[in-house]
C-alpha cells in the first residue's frame, strides 16, 4: 500500500503509446458498459414477460 492508501498493482496489459492510467480508465469504462448492458437486458426481459 502506498501512503495515500491505494494499492499499487502490476499492469495486466501495457501499450507503449498510452499511459497506464488511460488503460485503467478504459478498462473501468468497459466494465461499466458491460454492467449497464446486462442491467438493461434483464430489465427488458422482465418487462416483456410480465405482461
Amino acid at each position: 500500500m502506498t501512503s495515500d492508501g491505494l494499492t499499487q498493482h502490476e499492469p495486466d496489459l501495457t501499450v507503449p503509446e498510452l499511459p497506464q492510467h488511460i488503460l485503467d480508465t478504459y478498462a473501468r469504462l468497459w466494465q461499466l458498459e458491460t454492467w449497464l448492458r446486462r442491467l438493461v437486458y434483464v430489465e427488458l426481459k422482465a418487462f416483456g414477460t410480465s405482461g
